[in-house]
Parts: C-alpha cells; structure tokens; sequence
C-alpha cells in the first residue's frame, strides 16, 4: 500500500500523454504474477497532480492498495478511501478494515448448477416432487427446495477434501497391473476430473466470467472473482433523505423499506406431472384470484455507479417467480392481438416493428425546426419533462377506469387487476429479506 509509481490503466491518468503501452503491461504483468488483486479506490479517482488550474493540468492514481486473495478472505469488508485533503501533491489514502459483523441467519436456498452434473439430481427432484404428491404446488417447489439444499451441500460440500480422497485413489491403485487395479484406477481418475469440473462450474457460477470458455479450470481466478464481485455489490451504508449516512447497525434496513414504500404507495424437468401448473393456471381464469403468496416477488438492488450513496443510486429488479410468469405470459399472449388498436399509431414503442429510436430522430428535427425560425409574431418553445419513475409505477384505479374506458370486458380487467394487486415484495440483500407491505400502485 503506497505510492507505485505507476499505473495500471490508462484510465488511471488524465491530462497529459497516456502512458506508454510496454510500461503499462510491465506492471499488470508483475501484479498478475503476484497473484495480487488492486482494492478500488472510494472518492476522487487520483491521488497525485501536477500543474492545476493550467494547460498542462495533469492528474494520476500512483497510489493504491494491492493485496492476496487469503487477505481477502480475512477482510471482505476492506475499503480503500481517498482522503484528498494533504499539503504534499499526493493524496493521502486511507484503508478501512471493516470489522466483520458475524450474523448467525437461515441459509437461503440457491440452485447450484454444478448439481445438474450429478445423475442423481434428476431422480432427487422427482422423489421429492412424488412425495410430496398431496401438497399444492408452492407447498411442493418449497419441500424440493429444503430437500435440494440438504442433499447439494453433502454433494457438492468440500471439494478440497474430496480430491484429495481420489489422489489417494488414483495412489493406491496406479501400480497395479491387473485388471481390478486398472479398472479401479480408470474409475477414481474419472472421478477425480469429474470434482475438478464441478468446482469449476461452482466457482463460475459465482464469479459470473462469463466470457470464458469450458474447460478454462483455473479455480483460483474464479474464487478471486467471486470475491471481487461480492465486495463490488456489497451495501455497507447509503444517505437517508436527509443526507445522513446510515449502516445495517444504524437501521439500513429501516431506509429500504421506506424507501420502497414510499416508491409503491400513492403520492422443472420432463417427468414431473406439468399438470399441476396447467390445474393452477386454469383455477385462475375460472376464479380470477390468485393463491396467497404466488405473486411474490424478490427485489434486488443493482447499483448504478460505483460508489452508490442513496437509495436513488440502486436500480431495483424484480424477480418474479416463475409460476407466475406462466399466468402473466398467458394474459400477455392474449393481449398482443389486439395491441395494434389500442396504441396510438404516432407512439414509436411497445409494439413489434416500431423503433423508439425514432423518437429521437423527431425530436433533433423539432430541436432544428425551432433553432432555425427567427422570423414571424408567433414562436415555438421546448419542455423538457422528467417524470421521476414514469414507467416505473401506475396507480390501481387510474389503470382500471383506463382499461374499461378503451372497452375491456369486465372479467378481464379483473383478471390483469388481480395479477397487479396481489403482489408482495422482499427486498433482497445478501442472505437478509427485507418486507414490503401495503403497495397501493404497480411495479411495471
């Protein structure tokens, strides 16, 4: 930690000549083989300037906090923080620790792609989907779920000491030369790639690379970029409304949930039985009601920028579940039909074979239309409108008169209020689930 004297991106510098290229890869070169991971600096981006206030104004980040993958493990937490108030033309850098706040809470259940792997998945999945044959069907993806989670941590559990089980394997049998010895010794090799696979797959999965082709198994990049990815989308602490900074002791928690009030309050595999789903989405065209619990639906926060510092620096997703999808699909399939109608002929989106880019090729010629008149009494003006979440949200009994008054039946308008009005929210952070209650207006 300090002053490197160097940079390892020509992002890393601005003003003046960009660094040259063998002197960049030089020390990006020396970082890899290291095995070091480069902490991101919170704040102003540079550290060190020359020249402010002139042409030849230039600014560079030469000092940064380079650490190993274990001191990682040990400090998830850390945070690099520019402190930029100094006498000297660096900026002093300051590391927070972070203590960790151990938070003894139930595991939230994950599918594990490595799983699909195993034969036995298959035949676990269908056990538990038969078994619990007297349940509904939430009631059934719930029991399979517990089910899973037992079964896929002895399954997929320490891949450590499972490898090193078949290299004593592979040990005892590779100096046979019988038949019982070579077929054994073929078997634990077999299984010995087959763990080195289902690591990989396990630890790509969290890493999210993506772009990397099957079979790249570096086991130790993907560790380092899973954890990488769990600090960069880690929340610590954001502002309240009132520009306080508030931390998961101080009542982070508190702030999402009035946060997202206040945003939505007024101003399977092949041999199990599909005919539950069919039964249940048949139930809700004949009924027009929806189980309790079946439109919940997960949010989570996806920062917009780096460093977010409030609530309105996190994009929320929604994560529907996907029975109810199959019954908002159903309704949306029916609805594209007439779709054609019912939209204006002049709105450039929403439909197929219309472009909302071309919105912007009508503004730019309005925009020159106005900039080029200067004659006549009249003139024209622009407005420019911000409708804070516009598309985001819709209040229930605007769009109930909205689709009476284009002529929907009454049952059907009932249908698309249910699916609107039985929603629940959690916001999910990590392992926490935080409820939202009392949503008077619809998440689009």
């Amino acid at each position: 930690m300090g002053d490197m004297n160097n940079v390892l991106s020509q992002e890393d510098k601005r003003g003046g000549n960009n660094y040259p290229d063998w002197l960049l890869r030089g020390f990006q070169q020396a970082v890899n083989d290291c095995e070091l991971q480069d902490l991101e600096l919170i704040g102003h981006p540079f550290t060190w300037e020359k020249g402010r206030g002139t042409d030849q104004w230039i600014e560079v980040r030469l000092d940064r906090a380079l650490c190993t993958k274990n001191w990682l493990d040990l400090f998830p937490l850390a945070k690099l923080y520019n402190l930029e108030l100094s006498t000297s033309d660096h900026c002093p850098i300051f590391l927070d620790l972070v203590d960790n706040i151990l938070l003894v809470m139930k595991k939230k259940f994950r599918f594990e792609n490595c799983w699909l792997r195993e034969p036995l998945c298959h035949q676990v999945i269908k056990e538990c989907w038969n078994f619990s044959s007297e349940f509904d069907i939430q009631e059934k993806i719930k029991y399979c779920g517990e089910f899973l989670l037992v079964w896929g941590e002895a399954y997929s559990g320490d891949f450590k000491k499972r490898l090193k089980e078949c290299k004593a394997e592979i040990n005892l049998w590779k100096h046979g030369r019988d038949s019982i010895s070579t077929n054994n010794f073929r078997t634990a090799k077999s299984k010995f790639k087959e763990i080195l696979t289902q690591r990989e797959v396990f630890w790509r999965q969290r890493s999210k690379q993506l772009w990397l082709q099957a079979g790249d198994n570096n086991s130790k990049f993907f560790h380092a970029s899973a954890s990488a990815r769990r600090r960069s989308n880690s929340i610590t602490k954001l502002q309240d409304s009132n520009g306080i900074w508030t931390s998961w002791e101080d009542g982070l928690d508190r702030i999402m949930v009035e946060y997202f009030k206040d945003l939505f309050t007024t101003s399977g595999t092949a041999s199990i039985d599909v005919n539950d789903i069919v039964r249940l989405v048949q139930d809700f065209f004949l009924t027009g009601s929806l189980p309790t619990g079946l439109n919940h639906t997960n949010i989570v926060l996806i920062p917009k920028k780096k460093q977010p510092t409030a609530m309105g620096d996190l994009r929320p997703i929604s994560l529907c579940n996907v029975i109810y999808k199959v019954v908002s699909k159903v309704l949306a399939n029916r609805l594209k039909v007439v779709l054609p109608i019912v939209i204006s002929d002049t709105q450039s989106s929403f439909l197929s074979g219309r472009l909302i880019s071309d919105n912007i090729l009508v503004s730019f010629e309005i925009m020159h239309y106005l900039k080029r008149k200067t004659k006549g009494k009249h003139g024209f003006m622009a407005l420019k409108l911000d409708m804070s979440k516009a598309y985001d949200r819709l209040e229930w009994g605007y769009l109930r008169a909205v689709l009476l008054r284009m002529g929907f039946d009454g049952r059907w308008v009932n249908l698309i209020m249910q699916c609107v009005s039985s929603v629940s929210y959690s916001i999910v952070h990590g392992c926490n689930a935080l409820t939202l209650r009392d949503a008077t207006c619809v998440l689009l």
